[in-house]
């Protein structure tokens, strides 16, 4: 059983908690903006949990928690630790949705499309053509928007997107080239648009900032406020792509990282493992120095 003086020391930051059963066995991993409120919820009398939810408290003894900058960066580092450790009641309670990818598919003509379909895993095969889980649906739109606007340009690119997650595209190319005679061009200058797509998407956009934010100045000069608060939502969505797990910025291989503070006499350690430049195993524990030896 749990002893619920642990809870008075969850951090009320953003990030990711994690439940371990008495074999030491992770079996939820979840995420919060406020990691205290919401990992405290599970242990109120008060809380209505439904069948599993109680299941699963009474099996929890410990609490890890790790504390991120927001929320972008606790959906992926919950959606990584997920992944790699499959806990038991994430799997059971699958009443949440996947989370939300761009991803650029292997057809000849590749595709740009929303999926819910994470990665198998997280290895570079997959993150080339995989974009991070976005928070939601309204910030993933607005991106495909951005590049379709951007991008779209061709014949090629004018089909780039439809109302429909996936389409014919390569018909239709086929069609076009059939009748045309150019497809070895065409199929350069759409390949060329991909990379630049792929581009964007891992983070080069400072131009098409600054070209939103000066298009957004002059509509809001001209009285055009419903234009210039449409490119405002655009900014906002692109500022979702530029946060991203800080760990994946900082460190480009694979590490276990051993860190402690001493206090009391008392030595606490944090080992991290990370793979493929992300957090995917992380624990602490308390070791008292009895023998009163060097750090």
């Amino acid at each position: 059983m749990l002893d619920k003086a642990l809870l008075k020391n969850i951090p009320k930051q953003p990030g990711i908690y994690q439940f371990f059963n008495d074999n030491g066995d992770i079996i939820y991993i979840g995420k919060s903006v406020n990691l205290h409120s919401r990992v405290g919820s599970y242990f109120n009398e008060k809380a209505t949990l439904n069948f599993a939810k109680k299941k699963m408290v009474k099996q929890v003894v410990d609490i890890k928690t790790i504390v991120v900058n927001n929320e972008t960066e606790s959906l992926i580092l919950e959606t990584t630790l997920i992944k790699q450790h499959s806990p038991k009641y994430n799997i059971l309670m699958k009443d949440d949705k996947n989370h939300i990818y761009i991803k650029i598919t292997s057809h000849e003509y590749p595709k740009i499309i929303k999926t819910r379909i994470a990665p198998k895993a997280w290895i570079s095969k997959y993150n080339k053509n995989y974009f991070w889980p976005y928070i939601s649906t309204y910030y993933t739109g607005n991106i495909l928007k951005i590049l379709k606007k951007y991008f779209g340009y061709g014949v090629a690119n004018q089909h780039f997107f439809s109302s429909k997650q996936s389409y014919n595209l390569d018909k239709y190319l086929f069609e076009w080239n059939t009748k045309h005679g150019n497809e070895v061009q065409i199929k350069k200058l759409y390949l060329e648009k991909i990379e630049e797509i792929r581009k964007f998407l891992n983070g080069d956009f400072s131009e098409i900032i600054q070209d939103l934010e000066k298009k957004m100045k002059q509509h809001a000069k001209n009285l055009h406020f419903e234009q210039a608060s449409e490119i405002k939502k655009y900014l906002e969505s692109i500022d979702s792509l530029k946060t991203t797990q800080v760990v994946r910025d900082g460190i480009k291989w694979n590490f276990d990282i051993i860190n402690y503070i001493e206090k009391y006499n008392k030595y606490y350690l944090w080992l991290i493992k990370i793979r493929d430049s992300k957090i995917i195993w992380y624990f602490n524990f308390e070791v008292e120095n009895k023998l009163e030896e060097e750090k």
